[in-house]
């Protein structure tokens, strides 16, 4: 029984790069085809909703979490 978990573990984990590629494959967009999608969803998207992505905040080398704690109090 566990020779046969231990085939199925390695079975799925040799699998994942595969799977991956098919369903997340290197697919570039083309520019029109980058534009269509973007003006598709802010289309889909209320004012709220592109109101809140203004508003989005990222730590990094520009923004350490410090002075994000002190613009949220």
């Amino acid at each position: 029984m566990k020779w046969l978990c231990s085939v199925g573990v390695a079975v799925s984990l040799a699998m994942q790069p595969a799977l991956a590629e098919n369903l997340f494959g290197n697919h570039p967009l083309t520019p029109e085809a980058r534009d269509a999608f973007v003006t598709d969803l802010l289309k889909k998207m209320t004012v709220d909703e592109k109101i809140g992505q203004l508003r989005l905040i990222s730590v990094g080398p520009d923004n350490p979490k410090e002075a994000i704690r002190e613009m949220i109090k």
